[in-house]
């Protein structure tokens, strides 16, 4: 019996507009077609400038000449960006920023020439952020990738981890953060990121900004954006916060790395508690001059050098930790080396393979 040939996954990216994330995410949808061509039969971004103004026209179209209880298809006043509701009331239920950009779409979904769709937007002080979460549990092929204050949060976590909360993205175009000017990179994230001289001519609408500025810079974004939900970890729990109400976050990683095929998924812990490790729960924990690796329950655990070192904050390695390999057993004594107190970080990563975790450890003491 012939096998039937499996067809190409089809993406779909609603963005909130045609600002920074429309050109970041065109610029990466034709990065992943030309290297990975076979990953995608389509990766659509939307909507595009001529889609906005198309959109604004038939809306003030129709206020001067739909009649009254006009219903159907092609109804103008039921349109997002590039799809129309089905009747007034879905349309009134989802029109709220952010949910309309996650109806919308799920309306591309719905049409059936996408398997994958994806809704990008910010925190900003929009209503319907309890809306978009609803749709987007409604369908397990749609997502979000929210960011807080702002898309460029995700920017600035190509050059720093930085737990500081912004409230806008730029409070003076065109010179916050250039001569010491505006808030000098204290309330907008555009200030930041040239005040820091990492981009010092950064703006939005700024084209290339991926392959000029940020392509290198990828596999530290994603640290250090573990890293910023790792930090919030403990007060989200104890506030019961929802995503929309994080500040700093970003979830673009998640879209990045499910585009550009990234295989490591990072995480950040604390020493002295246990997290989830091939299927093993692992503590380490520092006493005096030794560090203490733990293995919860009674199985067992090797433990090699090419998996667990001492790295820099970019995760890569900078000295061994322990002997080319040892074993941990568990409901047994604890594992105890040595602890170099002049590394700042450990690394401690699954087998490489397809999707892989690689846990970070910050220590507490500095050279």
């Amino acid at each position: 019996m012939r096998q039937r040939r499996k067809l190409k996954d089809s993406l779909v990216i609603v963005c909130e507009g045609t600002d920074t994330e429309f050109l970041y995410f065109s610029d990466i949808a034709k990065v992943v077609q030309s290297e990975q061509p076979e990953r995608f039969g389509i990766i659509r971004v939307v909507p595009t400038p001529v889609e906005v103004l198309e959109m604004e026209a038939a809306r003030k179209a129709c206020k001067k000449k739909l009649l009254p209880g006009a219903t159907g298809k092609s109804h103008p006043e039921w349109l997002y960006y590039v799809e129309e509701d089905h009747s007034q009331a879905e349309y009134d239920k989802n029109k709220a920023l952010p949910a309309r950009f996650v109806r919308e779409a799920q309306l591309f979904l719905e049409d059936g020439e996408f398997t994958e769709a994806w809704a990008i937007y910010d925190k900003d002080i929009h209503p319907g952020h309890k809306r978009a979460l609803e749709l987007a549990n409604m369908d397990s092929r749609l997502h979000i990738a929210y960011s807080a204050y702002s898309f460029e949060e995700w920017i600035l976590c190509h050059f720093e981890r930085n737990s500081h909360p912004y409230y806008d993205s730029i409070c003076e175009e065109g010179i916050c953060g250039v001569n010491n000017a505006g808030c000098m990179g204290h309330d907008c994230l555009i200030g930041r990121i040239r005040q820091k001289g990492y981009i010092r001519d950064f703006k939005k609408n700024m084209s290339g900004l991926y392959a000029k500025h940020l392509a290198q810079r990828m596999p530290q974004a994603m640290i250090n954006v573990a890293w910023l939900r790792f930090v919030g970890r403990v007060h989200e729990k104890e506030l019961d916060i929802k995503l929309y109400q994080r500040n700093p976050y970003t979830t673009i990683d998640t879209l990045m790395r499910y585009l550009m095929s990234v295989s490591e998924q990072y995480e950040w812990h604390s020493l002295n508690e246990y997290f989830d490790f091939e299927k093993e729960q692992i503590l380490m924990n520092i006493e005096g001059a030794d560090l203490i690796i733990k293995l919860k329950g009674n199985g067992t655990h090797p433990l090699r050098d090419e998996r667990l070192f001492y790295c820099d904050g970019c995760g890569k390695r900078t000295a061994s930790l322990i002997p080319n390999s040892i074993c941990l057993y568990g409901g047994r004594t604890e594992i105890r080396l040595k602890v170099d107190k002049k590394e700042k970080f450990i690394r401690f990563e699954e087998p490489k393979s397809i999707q892989y975790k690689v846990v970070l450890i910050e220590l507490p003491f500095f050279s």
